[in-house]
């Protein structure tokens, strides 16, 4: 928080100041976590599913008790023979809903994410006819800061990022006209973060028979 407020010429915050800078600063870590490449990791988890539930609650003290996700990037589905069966999280309400019979079980393969708040809900296309772990990829919001002496556990990177983006947000807040050389910083902080979220590029596909027949 100091170093931020140095940025903006004010070396002795009052108490004020810092407890402005701090709500500044959780409504920006708020705000990042509605970007993916703002958050540096996806978290694995694992759930039991209940036979016969398709509908599950996800947050703090739901059915699956942990933060509440952004969003559900993979999953699957374990069976006690160690069987994996991929489920594909992006089912829309639309086609949950069109599901007719939403009362026979079976191995669950999709899934609907509501992003309710403060918890989540799974819909699974098939009520699970045994007992099978949910093994989940989601991505989570980055933590508020209760007070100035809270650790903050993020990687490295995102302290010059944190400390130059509450610069630039601050500065309209006490009046102060920021060099343009910390604008440029935050915003090349910005981009580097990105750029490591990003993870290595997505290789192209093509379909070999429709790449044939263009070639002819």
């Amino acid at each position: 928080m100091s170093g931020a407020l140095q940025l903006c010429g004010i070396r002795l915050p009052t108490s004020t100041q810092l407890d402005d800078g701090l709500t500044v600063l959780n409504r920006t870590l708020a705000s990042w976590s509605a970007e993916r490449l703002m958050v540096p990791n996806v978290v694995d988890e694992s759930f039991t599913l209940t036979i016969g539930t398709a509908v599950y609650t996800i947050g703090s003290g739901g059915t699956f008790d942990t933060t509440r996700p952004v969003r559900i990037v993979e999953g699957y589905v374990r069976d006690s023979a160690n069987v994996d069966t991929p489920v594909d999280p992006s089912m829309s309400l639309d086609e949950w809903a069109r599901i007719e019979d939403k009362a026979t079980r079976g191995r669950p393969a999709r899934l609907y994410y509501a992003t309710e708040y403060p918890s989540g809900k799974i819909h699974f296309d098939l009520p699970p006819d045994a007992a099978y772990t949910f093994r989940a990829w989601s991505w989570k919001p980055l933590s508020s800061i209760a007070s100035l002496d809270t650790t903050v556990t993020l990687p490295g990177e995102y302290e010059e990022l944190i400390v130059l983006s509450l610069a630039v947000k601050l500065a309209p807040m006490h009046t102060v006209a920021l060099d343009a050389t910390v604008i440029q910083q935050a915003i090349g902080a910005h981009t580097t973060v990105r750029a490591l979220n990003s993870g290595p590029p997505t290789p192209a596909r093509f379909d070999v028979a429709l790449t044939r027949a263009l070639l002819r």
